[in-house]
């Protein structure tokens, strides 16, 4: 944006903004910073706010090769208790949840349950039916 005030193509912050994609209070604050402090404020990163991640680093790789095996975890209780014993990390339940659901996109190996109703052998039946009725 600097190079294209300097050279004349964008003679001003509505322009600058348009080319640029970003909002016009945006570049107008960044050209202020820009005129306060020179170039150094404009590359430097800020600090993140907010509370660092409970589960991070080598923990959350452990996790995540943990939860790719065939046996998985049962439930997020099963999770917590995991970190704990292993990594000696206190995880909220809530945090653990949103860590492994959203923030890597697994989910637990919960098998289905079945009827105490249901007589035993009918799953096989079914299946040989299905298999039959696929091959016509």
């Amino acid at each position: 944006m600097l190079w294209w005030l300097k050279t004349g193509q964008a003679p001003g912050i509505c322009p600058l903004a348009e080319r640029s994609g970003y909002h016009r209070t945006t570049v107008s604050r960044w050209l202020s910073n820009y005129r306060r402090s020179g170039l150094d404020s404009l590359v430097q990163v800020a600090p993140r706010c907010g509370r660092p991640r409970a589960i991070t680093g080598d923990v959350l790789a452990a996790l995540e090769r943990e939860l790719q095996e065939p046996e998985g975890f049962r439930s997020y209780g099963e999770v917590q208790q995991w970190l704990a014993a292993v990594y000696d990390q206190q995880v909220p339940y809530k945090t653990v949840h949103k860590t492994v659901r959203y923030g890597l996109k697994a989910q637990l190996k919960v098998p289905r349950p079945v009827s105490e109703k249901q007589t035993p052998g009918a799953v096989e039946s079914f299946q040989q039916t299905l298999d039959s009725s696929c091959a016509t």
